[in-house]
């Protein structure tokens, strides 16, 4: 708890740690959220209070840093936090830096602090009194481009290394430097951001680190072996590049790391792509995410900073922008750091084995090489290597934003590591899986700060973007409190969304949501079972409406429609033989539906008529779902009439069995009653005549009461035909939702005459639903048949 703050007494207050009482406590200083300082809680002989509890007291001396001065411009908010730990609390506003840390006399009120100076002279190397053992050095690349991004857009220039960064330069300008003396030495360049003060000499690790002795001195880090550079191309010298800033709560606003990847990238279009290549590390492992960046792992020198243009590819290089977390290896050469880094770039891994090489620096010679052991890596195995760098001490200034972006783009990531403080929630209510469009997902998600929104749907191996324009918020008065009685936050904590792919029924495993706010935090929410539902096999195509109740109105309509159609189509096609028939080169086919009542009725009039009129040809039932098979097998058992049995999952798709079916059989000529007719006697002799003297034309019996008309007002009832012209009808026919109940399926004109008075009798017909209706018209554009 930090109990007292001002200008000139500093920090004061207590705190402890219930792991290890009465030890040593590490406190850092945060400006915004960058470490500056570092101070050690240590305990005091005679102090009486609370058991375990330290008390503090952090004198303003302490924030005359390097790393603090450089910021001190920046108008940065200051908060403590514990080494490794949470934020403290405060019963008192806490001042600026700019309140707390002196300006260099001489150097302006913005000026950083020259490399080794700092508020009291010590040996290099010798960390101050009180704090914390600094972790280990970086290289000196990293080093110089340890600074934090600023307030404000930032623009990039070049710079030299070792001179300060150019002060006052407008945004919209560069200017490069001036060439070095004849035969000086050309310190190496460098992208910089130029509305930025200079680096301080050391990075913001967890603890504050010495001050850098200066070069050729006892201690000091080596520098990177490299010649000489030539100058940036004259195309990129004047470049300056405008990153956007996003606004995190109170906080200065700092760039967005996929905004500055893209202005890095852009950047990048004027880096040679044939300059002489100089090796300044390997690609170890890279790997793409659909719809994200690619991401790489390895080690390099770091010699344009943590966030740089550069190019990427096998035999062309594309243009991109890069940004690192880095950390020492001890295998590594001097100078030399492990990196993890996302790209942004149109380039893409393919063929068996890809070898993509990287070319970045000033002048675009230094390289990274794939080597004959690289890996290339799924989306779940980046997200998994990218943890596991960060657990094993990846560090730097876009390690968060790194695993934020990996969080919001990556179905595999973990959370961002500030969902769970943030309170982020997320469910999924329902889920519709519609193989060959994607999925229609309904739940919603809580997010105090930004707007939480669902992003990717990972269905096993695949991974689905969200349709445009999909996303529907919705009120969820239910959920008040788990929002905390925010009544705001409910009004439009429920969602609808759409997710396109193939979302192939076999391939599914486990399903899982992936959601990001605009600020870039990820939350993953893992699909249980009984919310997920397969259109076609565990959900009616019907169901989709309880969804998005007018989804005949949207406008990914069109590919959902032909997407549920063919599923239809493809269930019919696969109907299985339940009970086998040697051949039949003509066949009566009854399509059952799953009314049980009208199934027994119609295998009655059947047996009527097989007693009535012998030579029967042999049968053919179609069972839909739901139909009963006691009931077919005993009818069947009754007439006594050569026949075979077929299941398939919806009776209305019979046509579209067909094909299959008559091929199986060695069917010429058939007659096809449909679920739910039952044809009158008149009727009945009609289709049995025509299966007796077959024709080119079709002949079709209307509903009772219907005229007889080109096209099927009601449907087809039954109909009779060769199979030779029924596959070429067939063929030129949309896949109809509805099959023989759709409004819209019609015959050819030309049809056999009827003899009078044939007719269907209509039994407990089941109508084609809403949805089927809007499918149909839609496939038959628009009319009615």
């Amino acid at each position: 708890m930090i109990e007292r703050a001002g200008k000139f007494l500093g920090f004061s207050g207590w705190v402890e740690d219930p792991a290890q009482p009465g030890m040593p406590i590490g406190i850092e200083v945060l400006a915004g959220d960058i470490p500056v300082a570092a101070w050690r809680a240590e305990p005091e002989p005679g102090e009486e209070g609370r058991p375990g509890r330290l008390r503090f007291r952090i004198p303003r001396a302490a924030l005359q840093t390097p790393a603090a001065t450089a910021l001190r411009g920046l108008k940065l908010p200051l908060q403590l936090r514990l080494a490794g730990g949470g934020l403290l609390e405060s019963q008192v506003p806490l001042p600026l830096l700019g309140d707390m840390v002196d300006a260099v006399a001489g150097a302006g009120p913005d000026a950083p602090l020259p490399a080794g100076a700092g508020p009291a002279e010590r040996a290099p190397g010798t960390p101050e009194a009180g704090s914390p053992s600094p972790g280990p050095e970086p290289p000196a690349a990293i080093a110089a481009f340890a600074a934090p991004a600023g307030a404000g857009p930032v623009t990039w220039a070049r710079a030299e290394a070792g001179a300060p960064a150019p002060a006052g330069l407008p945004p919209s300008t560069v200017t490069a430097p001036a060439a070095p003396p004849a035969g000086a030495t050309r310190a190496p360049t460098a992208l910089l951001p130029t509305d930025l003060p200079d680096p301080p000499a050391a990075p913001p690790p967890a603890t504050v680190a010495p001050a850098m002795p200066p070069a050729g001195a006892a201690g000091a880090p080596t520098a990177l072996p490299a010649a000489d550079p030539p100058d940036l191309p004259a195309a990129l010298a004047p470049a300056v590049i405008s990153l956007p800033v996003l606004r995190v709560g109170p906080a200065q606003p700092l760039p967005a790391l996929p905004a500055s990847l893209a202005a890095a990238r852009a950047a990048a279009a004027a880096l040679p792509e044939t300059a002489p290549a100089k090796e300044a590390g390997f690609i170890e492992a890279f790997g793409a995410v659909p719809g994200g960046p690619l991401w790489l792992f390895g080690w390099m020198r770091p010699e344009a900073g943590l966030l740089f243009p550069c190019r990427i590819g096998e035999t062309a290089l594309a243009p991109a922008g890069m940004a690192i977390a880095w950390q020492s290896r001890a295998d590594l050469p001097e100078g030399a750091v492990a990196f993890a880094a996302a790209l942004d770039t149109a380039w893409r891994p393919s063929g068996d084995r890809p070898r993509p090489r990287l070319r970045f620096g000033a002048a675009g010679q230094a390289e990274l090489r794939t080597l004959g052991t690289s890996q290339f890596l799924e989306p779940a195995a980046c997200a998994q290597r990218l943890a596991a760098g960060a657990a094993a001490g990846l560090q730097g200034h876009y390690l968060r934003p790194l695993l934020r972006l990996s969080a919001a783009t990556n179905p595999w990531a973990p959370d961002a590591p500030e969902a769970a403080a943030l309170g982020l929630k997320a469910h999924v209510d329902r889920l519709l899986v519609v193989p060959g469009f994607g999925a229609l997902v309904q739940g919603w998600s809580l997010s105090p700060a930004e707007t939480l929104q669902p992003r990717l749907l990972r269905l096993g191996e695949e991974v689905l973007p969200l349709v445009p324009h999909s996303l529907t918020r919705l009120p969820r008065p239910d959920l008040l409190e788990p929002a905390g009685g925010a009544t705001a936050l409910v009004e439009g904590a429920g969602f609808l969304a759409a997710f396109r792919g193939q979302a192939t029924p076999e391939a599914l495993q486990e399903a899982s949501l992936r959601f990001a706010t605009p600020g870039g935090l990820g939350l993953g929410h893992r699909i249980a079972a009984p919310q997920l539902r397969v259109i076609g096999h565990s959900a009616a195509p019907e169901e989709l409406l309880q969804i998005y109740p007018g989804l005949e109105h949207e406008p990914f309509f069109p590919d959902l429609a032909r997407a549920v159609a063919q599923a239809a189509l493809a269930g019919a096609a696969r109907a299985e033989p339940l009970l086998p028939l040697a051949a039949a080169p003509a066949a009566l086919i009854l399509a059952l539906g799953p009314d049980r009542a009208d199934a027994a009725l119609l295998l009655a009039e059947l047996g009527l008529l097989a007693a009535r009129r012998p030579g029967l040809p042999p049968l053919v039932l179609l069972l839909g779902s739901g139909a009963a098979r006691a009931t077919a097998l005993a009818g069947l058992a009754e007439i006594g009439l050569p026949a075979a049995v077929f299941a398939l999952p919806d009776a209305a798709q019979a046509p579209h069995a067909l094909p299959g079916i008559l091929a199986s059989l060695g069917t010429e000529r058939f007659a096809l009653v449909g679920p739910g007719a039952f044809p009158n006697a008149a009727g009945w002799e009609a289709l049995l005549g025509a299966l007796a003297a077959p024709s080119p034309l079709p002949l079709a019996l209307p509903w009772r009461g219907e005229a007889a008309a080109p096209y099927g007002a009601a449907g087809l009832a039954a109909f009779a035909w060769r199979r030779a012209e029924f596959l070429a009808w067939l063929a030129g026919q949309p896949p109809l939702l509805g099959g023989m109940a759709s409004l819209a399926p019609c015959l050819p004109a030309a049809r056999q005459a009827l003899p009078a008075g044939a007719a269907a009798l209509p039994g407990r017909r089941r109508p084609a639903g809403r949805l089927a209706r809007a499918v149909d018209r839609l496939l038959t554009g628009g009319g009615g048949g």
